[in-house]
């Protein structure tokens, strides 16, 4: 009988490191793969139009997952800015940055 008490000791063991070890990794990487230098606030409507001048075939759903915002966020920023316009349909359009008009 002791021996199975120190069969079910380890296997408790074993179980319990193999799963704090799993979630840790997994928190750890998530949280780093967004980048430090996406702008907050009014800047982020510069970063957008930066990513869309050298990116015109870049989606709302990457510039999200890039800035860290959510997808709604991006796209009612992107509707504030009228000389940024999406030409084409779909999969086979492409951003423009016009000039600003004052």
């Amino acid at each position: 009988m002791a021996s199975g008490l120190l069969v079910g000791s380890k296997n408790e063991s074993d179980t319990q490191g193999g799963t704090q070890g799993g979630t840790q990794g997994s928190t750890q990487g998530g949280t780093q793969d967004v980048p430090q230098d996406v702008p907050q606030g009014d800047d982020l409507d510069k970063w957008i139009e930066y990513q869309v001048a050298v990116y015109p075939k870049i989606t709302t759903e990457e510039l999200a997952s890039l800035s860290g915002k959510g997808l709604r966020t991006i796209k009612r920023r992107i509707a504030k800015m009228p000389h940024i316009v999406y030409v084409g349909s779909g999969y086979s359009g492409h951003w423009e940055v016009k000039p600003k008009q004052k």
